[in-house]
């Protein structure tokens, strides 16, 4: 006991004189303590259902200032100006009706034919028997043998949009949901939405399946009832869902865009990164879903295509595709839209050719823009670029270049110079190779 007291005075007076206190060891971390502090995993998103074959089918876009463009193998082209604002419904049968506040169009061909109707317009619905359905001055009309007929909705209470399907054509108030079959309406009441606090934004189908967003939750029809697919998402007084095959759709609210799954057991609502196009959320719409899965959307002067899991598959923006620099107000898509949507441009060969001065190591650049953006190189942005390096002779080979008129400019020293007088390259088709001789500089 004395020995050990004698040892702890000499060590306290030793520490006295400057003795540092030595840091207290920390425990060094196991595997254990590893694997509790670890970020846990997702866990993996439940399979979605397959989908049915499908067949290609047309897209259609409504531009500001522009009228409707349809999506051809080769871009996008004009086919006409009804009008530039308003709203597209395509039919089961293929036909596109374009429609603004008071006035209606049938594209027959390549022509707009215009439908007598009256009053201010709200919504359109194209039946699969070729009935046009229409919302105008808060009554519910439909169009057939040349006239208009009035349809009195169940209730009393003014209709708020129209949508048709296989099953026949929903209607929906401010609370309550009916479809017709037949000439029988029949009401389907909506959970949660009692006629209080709860409102219905919107009703979509497509097929076979129905979907609506009220301003709390999202539900499917299934079996004769409407089925909550998610709560407390909508959180406001607008959404728009895009309705697609095997229980798929889009969700878009004001600030968040969601692929859904409507399958029980399923994914439920997955948030969409939308953040590739460049845009703020805002001013992204998810219009339609093809039966091939893909969601087509909009922002600003974009069209923008993603797949089932959220990633970006194809861009068209105003750079590369003029007819985009108005506001885009809406797409159809049919069917399963056009197939070979890949990531990256659609391409069809190569294009050869040489540079004026013959200058081995100059920058050759091609891509559908026509005028260089301010403080940009040419092309910069541009999806469709393609770029190669001149060898001896100032000779050039560009590989997978777009169908489609393309502008060329060169790099020479560390002065980029518009080309004159190329014409390509809507002479190309698959594998082939268009000689475009030589690039006269600027």
């Amino acid at each position: 006991m004395r020995a050990v007291w004698i040892v702890t005075v000499i060590a306290i007076a030793a520490c006295a004189n400057g003795c540092k206190k030595k840091p207290r060891e920390q425990p060094k971390p196991t595997a254990e303590t590893v694997t509790q502090t670890s970020t846990p995993k997702p866990e993996p998103l439940p399979p979605l259902k397959p989908l049915p074959p499908a067949t290609d089918g047309p897209v259609y876009a409504l531009i500001q200032y522009v009228g409707v463009i349809r999506l051809d193998s080769d871009g996008w082209k004009l086919i006409g100006k009804p009008t530039d604002s308003g709203g597209l419904e395509l039919g089961t049968d293929g036909t596109l009706w374009v429609w603004n506040s008071d006035r209606i169009w049938k594209l027959e061909g390549d022509t707009f034919t215009k439908i007598p109707s009256r009053g201010q317009i709200s919504d359109v619905a194209a039946a699969a028997d070729g009935t046009l359905w229409i919302i105008a001055d808060g009554e519910l009309r439909h169009l057939g043998f040349g006239a208009w007929t009035t349809e009195v909705v169940p209730g009393g209470d003014p209709p708020r949009g129209v949508e048709a399907d296989a099953e026949g054509v929903w209607v929906h108030t401010l609370d309550r949901t009916y479809l017709r079959a037949g000439t029988t309406w029949q009401p389907f009441d909506v959970p949660g939405v009692t006629g209080q606090h709860t409102d219905i934004l919107t009703l979509a189908s497509t097929g076979r399946d129905a979907y609506l967003a009220t301003t709390d939750a999202v539900m499917t029809f299934e079996k004769a009832a409407w089925r909550l697919v998610r709560k407390h998402v909508t959180k406001g007084e607008w959404a728009w869902i895009a309705p697609g095959p095997a229980g798929r759709f889009a969700l878009t609210t004001r600030t968040e865009k969601f692929l859904g799954d409507a399958t029980i057991g399923g994914r439920g609502l997955t948030p969409l990164d939308v953040s590739p196009t460049g845009i703020t959320a805002d001013y992204v719409i998810l219009f339609a879903v093809d039966d091939r899965g893909r969601t087509w959307a909009t922002a600003h002067q974009q069209v923008v295509v993603f797949d089932a899991e959220g990633k970006m598959i194809k861009r068209w923006g105003a750079d590369d595709s003029p007819l985009l620099r108005g506001g885009i107000g809406g797409i159809a898509v049919g069917d399963g839209g056009p197939a070979g949507l890949e990531p990256g441009e659609r391409t069809a060969g190569k294009v050869t050719g040489k540079v004026e001065g013959s200058a081995a190591g100059m920058t050759v650049r091609a891509c559908t823009q026509s005028q260089v953006a301010y403080n940009k190189e040419p092309c910069e942005g541009v999806g469709n670029a393609r770029s190669a390096t001149t060898i001896e002779g100032g000779k050039f080979t560009l590989d997978g270049v777009t169908v489609g008129p393309m502008f060329f400019w060169v790099k020479r020293g560390d002065r980029w110079r518009e080309t004159i007088g190329v014409q390509c390259c809507a002479q190309l088709t698959p594998d082939s190779t268009v000689d475009v001789g030589t690039l006269r500089l600027r």
